[in-house]
């Protein structure tokens, strides 16, 4: 596995979800399903999970604010998000960076 070093003068910023975050959000989630995990699973299995048709936009908003999530912001833009749901006990966490750090 190919590692970038991390510049010094990296700023990331980790705060609460807002409502205003749901595009950014879920952008990430697909890249990181359609892109990230692609070497991993089938094309079929990729479809089944990102479900990039058949996601909405509002739903996805209700789903993030209620399950105490988190975005890391990166230069200004939702680089990912962590979100801890109280009933499965497991942290979801998601990033893509869309420019190489160094």
């Amino acid at each position: 596995m190919h590692t970038s070093p991390i510049p010094d003068d990296l700023s990331v910023e980790v705060r609460p979800y807002e409502h205003g975050d749901a595009t950014g959000t879920l952008a990430v989630f697909l890249a990181a399903v359609t892109e990230t995990a692609s070497a991993d699973y089938t094309s079929e299995q990729i479809q089944a999970w990102a479900d990039p048709d058949g996601r909405d936009l509002h739903r996805w908003d209700k789903a993030m604010a209620a399950r105490k999530s988190f975005v890391a912001i990166v230069s200004g833009q939702i680089a990912g998000f962590s979100q801890s749901p109280e009933k499965r006990g497991v942290t979801l966490t998601n990033f893509r960076m869309r420019k190489p750090l160094v």
